[in-house]
């Protein structure tokens, strides 16, 4: 079994003078980057106790720096928890104190918040460090690295995503040293890459989308890591894609539509973009459409995944689809995972009824930090290498996948259990609707849609919901919002729409 280490490190000598990360301020070869990893794994055996089993914290922007420290955890035999920079004390804490880590590396900047987390964890060291590449780097001098990386199973623990879902409580996703390879191996099966290609990388390092750093590794392509404040500016992600030839974007469709809306992107030369990957939420047509103009040469995809599962299915947008639909499938599988809908009980749905997308594979997660119960209740039937993702769909006689909405967004009213999934189709139905949400509030279905608001749109949105809903599901209300309040990931924030709909 070929583990995340025999990646890493076992790549061709000839790609040692191969250009691999590329930032604002520095780039590096493959080479360069394997003798850092081997550099930093030794500073942290030898000068600060990590060894073969230790989870060693990380709040680090993203970046070079960033980058070479995670790699270097992974060649010392560690696996490593990454935290959200300026994220809340409070829940800082919490994950840390559920947390196994004695170390807890970041930079001078967060030194005074992240010292109180740490002293509130009890037994656990702050290492600060220069967040600059040259300056860290330097603080190697004199190491020699270690002559291979630590021996590590590949059963064993590789890193831990902590995530809050919908309940607002975070919890660990556990990923095993074989489940990052898989998750790493099997890029070239949802997105085609070749050793030409640069890569924009904008994900924080908290997120699981962040494993992107390890693509490089099974193709050869080169990855531009953006660091926090170029992938918040539209006018500085608009520059890197120019100037870097960027080839492949691959990230959240709300990122995506922040740029393409901005108008940064008007006369630039973007002919080098081939692929456009988007994930986290359904891209919009009305997007797509508009995202076309600036990136002709661009083949576009719709992939869904989760951060317990990589790469389900995916969907390519290709001749005139972008005329024909108005709905985006999530497409087919890919061959990494056995997929199905099910219903409550674990069995396989009727063809043409909605269940919940349940996968099997070696790239799903290995369970839930400390949450033996969590782990339990996401697994089919028992079986080891299963997740129940929560999400509901449809598979359509064309062989594609279609989201419905969230197995927690299942509501009964009125003596009928409907989708809010349901309610939200139809209303992003309307061709100046972009986004819609649906929820439920003292027994009645109140509803906001994203678009900009004209006098007749609420009274053309209810029509449609009139032709397309039973009565029982048809939204009380309809509020029209410039923008929706969106959560650090970019996802939208129900919690909080559902709450400024409960105070109207």
């Amino acid at each position: 079994m070929t583990t995340i280490i025999d990646l890493l490190f076992g790549v061709p000598p000839s790609w040692y003078d191969r250009p691999l990360y590329i930032s604002q301020d520095n780039r590096t070869t493959f080479g360069q980057t394997r003798q850092t990893m081997l550099q930093v794994a030794e500073w942290l055996i030898k000068q600060h106790a990590v060894g073969v089993g230790s989870q060693v914290a990380l709040c680090l922007p993203m970046g070079m720096t960033a980058a070479h420290i995670t790699l270097g955890v992974l060649a010392a035999g560690a696996s490593y928890l990454p935290l959200q920079l300026y994220g809340p004390p409070d829940r800082l804490t919490e994950i840390l104190t559920s947390s196994n880590c004695q170390l807890l590396i970041t930079t001078t900047a967060m030194a005074n918040k992240l010292g109180e987390v740490a002293s509130s964890k009890g037994p656990i060291k702050l290492l600060l460090i220069d967040q600059d590449f040259a300056a860290f780097t330097a603080t190697l001098n004199g190491l020699v690295g270690l002559q291979n990386p630590v021996p590590s199973p590949p059963d064993q623990l590789a890193a831990i995503f902590f995530t809050s879902g919908s309940t607002g409580q975070p919890k660990g996703i556990m990923m095993s040293r074989r489940s990052l390879t898989e998750t790493t191996y099997s890029l070239p099966r949802g997105m085609p890459l070749n050793q030409d290609d640069i890569v924009l990388m904008a994900a924080p390092l908290h997120y699981a989308a962040s494993l992107a750093l390890f693509y490089p590794f099974s193709i050869g392509c080169r990855a531009y890591i953006a660091g926090e404040d170029e992938a918040m500016f539209a006018e500085i992600a608009a520059e890197i894609l120019e100037r870097e030839g960027i080839t492949v974007w691959d990230g959240p469709a709300s990122r995506l539509r922040h740029v393409v809306t901005s108008g940064e992107l008007a006369g630039r030369d973007l002919s080098a973009m081939r692929r456009i990957n988007t994930f986290g939420e359904p891209m919009t047509i009305e997007n797509l459409r508009a995202a076309k103009q600036y990136f002709p040469n661009a083949i576009f995809q719709n992939t869904y995944a989760s951060s317990e599962a990589f790469w389900i299915t995916t969907f390519v947008v290709s001749g005139n689809l972008l005329e024909e639909l108005d709905t985006l499938p999530i497409g087919k599988p890919l061959p990494c995972y056995e997929l199905g809908l099910y219903d409550e009980a674990g069995n396989i749905v009727a063809p043409g009824d909605v269940g919940e997308i349940c996968v099997i594979g070696s790239v799903s997660i290995i369970g839930y930090w400390n949450r033996d119960d969590l782990t339990q209740a996401s697994r089919l039937k028992a079986i080891p290498n299963s997740y129940r993702t929560g999400d509901l769909a449809r598979l359509e006689p064309d062989g594609n996948y279609y989201l419905v909405g969230r197995r927690d967004h299942q509501i009964k009213i009125r003596g009928h259990r409907f989708h809010l999934g349901e309610i939200e189709a139809a209303l992003k139905s309307h061709p100046s609707v972009r986004e819609a949400v649906a929820c439920m509030v003292d027994e009645e279905i109140l509803a906001c849609v994203l678009a900009a608001d004209y006098n007749n749109l609420v009274g053309e949105i209810s029509s449609i919901c009139v032709k397309r809903l039973p009565n029982f599901a048809r939204p009380k209300n309809v509020i029209v919002l410039p923008e929706f309040p969106r959560l650090s990931s970019g996802k939208i924030d129900r919690i909080g729409l559902t709450k400024t709909l409960s105070a109207k």
